[in-house]
């Protein structure tokens, strides 16, 4: 059955989002308990106050009953042992008001009340201490006063009426308190009940969701080592299981705010070997460049044949460009080495395209797009090189189209011009040699550098015209130079499409017998693809007999192996600047010195791009380079600065 797909984003977004609420909720409610223990702590403490002033108004009332019947017992039947609990009133009366007055809020009225409880006290406690004297001094009658008692009985109620009222309001608090304190705790349960029930619900939730993901992911890791989802050749997973793999690590980025790094690695050429070599040769070279780039990649790295000549990487928590371009010069360098089949050794470069999920592409079949669009640009600048994707805006696009309706008429009108850089000879340092690169002065975007125009120019035929174009101004120029006494060796790059055009040979004779330079004087720099093609042997087999020589250029970078500079009249291999860069590395060093000691043997001279350091240069020298070309010496310049530097150059060698 087909690898099931994620669940939705968002729904792992809703899910995530509401356990994220609930949590907060459930802070909340923490700090609304920890509010509430306060708040039954301050509740719990009126209720010990109120209960407090009820005891004490209780004590009070008791204690003048106290006083009262040990008063009237004494006066009554004369027995002192009724002293005893008058005097225990007495004593306790007045310390049951000063707590009642502690307990009460010190506001205007309450201190008013205590007053007059006082003022009723002191007038009940004098009157009975009257009646005890009158007692004592045996001018009291009981009988006369349990006749007048009426009055103090009245003092008496109304005493006992206003402390029983003071009673009664603080028992009505303690009521209030109690009946609040049981609603909060009620609703305070009942909101905690719900709130873990939901919880529950939305974790359980997020674990089936979670669980899904799980034996999904290892459903699809299983899938890797299927026969389904392997290519026949190289036993790497293929197409389809790179798209499941991306759709989970999508979902994965859009959750987390990751990034998604797709790296498509092209091999360059690679038709030409099986078209070579064979079948089974072609077959051989991929198995070993699976090998090489899942030896290269990370232990969490997917490595992808997609068919023929394309692999894919897709690598994840790589955040920064210069990680992911560092991966793709490991891949390259990876490839570097030439590959040994049983009857031959082949030379395999890749070109490596790089996007970026979300930049570049929102679902796995824009960021495979935009990964391929990478590799074609990375190929088209002279391949062996890293390209990322930058998704073209709509004001690009009319760029390029206006570049495209452009084209014609800039070169009827004179808006290419030819800049020359200097090639200088290795032994003598002295110059001998210039490529011709074109520029475009373009009205409105300026001067355009030919990366800007020439792959653009390919695609649409007008590399034709504008090569035969530079041809003759290149080869105009030499001349000019040759008769003003700086004769040089003109370099002129040459497209595939001019090369296999019927009328290249016709352009090439009329430029060179128009200009009437020596043909001997001319170069036309070939990549390895140009070289490859079935009629590349008899076009260049027709130059050397023009007396014209040619240079291999970006050497290296391509598929042509040694067999193609045994069957071709070369006379010059130029070492690609990639190689140059990493002096002095031992890989690169190794390399360069092969290189070296290969062509020598095989009667071809060498020229090093790229060279922009002394070290460089030093090393190059040393090993036997036969030229040497770069910005340590100059970039390239037009027609009169090219010739003020070459005046320079010379009177410094002199010096």
């Amino acid at each position: 059955m087909p690898i099931l797909r994620s669940f939705h984003p968002s729904l792992e977004a809703r899910i995530v989002t509401l356990i994220g609420i609930l949590a907060c909720v459930i802070v909340g409610l923490g700090i609304l308990a920890i509010h509430k223990d306060s708040s039954a702590l301050a509740a719990q403490e009126r209720l010990t106050h109120d209960d407090a002033v009820v005891a004490a108004t209780m004590r009070i009332l008791s204690d003048l009953q106290n006083a009262e019947t040990g008063q009237r017992g004494y006066l009554i039947t004369g027995d002192s042992s009724y002293l005893d609990p008058y005097a225990a009133g007495i004593g306790n009366v007045y310390q049951d008001i000063r707590r009642l007055k502690k307990l009460l809020p010190g506001t205007p009225v309450n201190r008013s009340l205590i007053h007059h409880i006082l003022l009723m006290t002191a007038a009940k406690l004098r009157e009975l201490r009257k009646t005890i004297k009158l007692r004592d001094g045996r001018g009291f009658k009981a009988a006369a006063y349990l006749v007048d008692d009426n009055q103090g009985k009245k003092d008496m109620d109304a005493l006992r009426r206003l402390l029983s009222g003071i009673r009664a309001h603080y028992r009505g608090k303690l009521k209030s308190e109690i009946a609040i304190a049981r609603g909060r705790l009620k609703s305070t349960e009942t909101l905690s009940i719900i709130f873990a029930g939901t919880l529950l619900v939305l974790l359980v939730i997020a674990w089936l969701n979670i669980r899904a993901k799980l034996r999904w992911k290892r459903r699809l890791t299983r899938s890797i080592s299927a026969r389904r989802y392997q290519m026949p050749v190289t036993g790497l997973p293929n197409h389809e299981l790179l798209m499941d793999w991306l759709v989970y690590h999508l979902n994965w980025a859009r959750r987390e705010g990751g990034k998604v790094t797709l790296l498509l690695l092209d091999l360059d050429g690679f038709e030409n070997i099986a078209g070579t070599h064979g079948d089974t040769a072609a077959d051989a070279v991929l198995r070993e460049a699976a090998l090489r780039f899942r030896t290269t990649a990370r232990s969490d790295d997917l490595v992808v044949h997609l068919g023929r000549d394309r692999f894919a990487v897709v690598m994840t928590n790589v955040a920064q460009e210069s990680d992911m371009a560092e991966m793709g010069h490991r891949m390259i360098d990876t490839m570097s080495l030439p590959v040994v089949l049983d009857e031959v050794t082949v030379s395999v470069g890749i070109s490596v395209g790089i996007s970026i999920f979300p930049e570049d592409g929102k679902n796995p079949h824009q960021l495979l797009d935009a990964a391929i669009d990478a590799a074609v640009r990375a190929k088209a600048q002279g391949r062996h090189r890293v390209a990322f994707y930058k998704a073209r805006t709509e004001t690009q696009m009319s760029t390029q189209a206006q570049l495209r309706n452009d084209f014609h008429r800039a070169l009827m009108d004179g808006e290419f011009c030819i800049h020359y850089q200097p090639i200088i000879d290795a032994k003598s340092m002295r110059l001998t040699g210039a490529e011709a690169l074109v520029r475009w002065q373009h009205p409105e975007l300026g001067m355009l550098p030919p990366a800007a125009f020439l792959l653009l120019a390919e695609r649409t035929g007008f590399i034709r015209p504008l090569g035969a174009w530079i041809l003759q101004q290149a080869c105009t120029q030499a001349e000019m130079w040759r008769q003003n006494g700086l004769e040089l060796r003109m370099s002129v790059n040459i497209s595939a499409q001019q090369c296999r055009d019927s009328t290249f040979i016709t352009e090439l004779r009329h430029a060179l017998n128009s200009s009437g330079l020596p043909h001997d004087l001319l170069e036309l720099e070939l990549t390895e693809s140009v070289l490859m093609h079935e009629d590349a042997a008899k076009v260049i087999e027709h130059l050397g007999g023009m007396g014209i020589s040619v240079a291999i250029d970006d050497f290296g970078t391509g598929y042509a192996s040694l067999g193609y500079l045994r069957r071709i009249s070369a006379h010059r291999l130029k070492v690609d600047r990639s190689f140059v860069r990493d002096i002095p590395q031992a890989s690169a060093t190794k390399l360069l010195n092969a290189l070296v000691n290969m062509a020598h043997r095989l009667e071809l001279d060498v020229t090093a791009e790229g060279i922009e350091v002394m070290e460089q240069e030093d090393y190059l020298r040393g090993i036997g380079c036969d030229a040497l070309q770069g910005f340590r010496y100059s970039r390239a310049l037009d027609v009169l600065e090219f010739e003020n530097w070459s005046r320079k150059w010379a009177a410094d060698a002199v010096a």
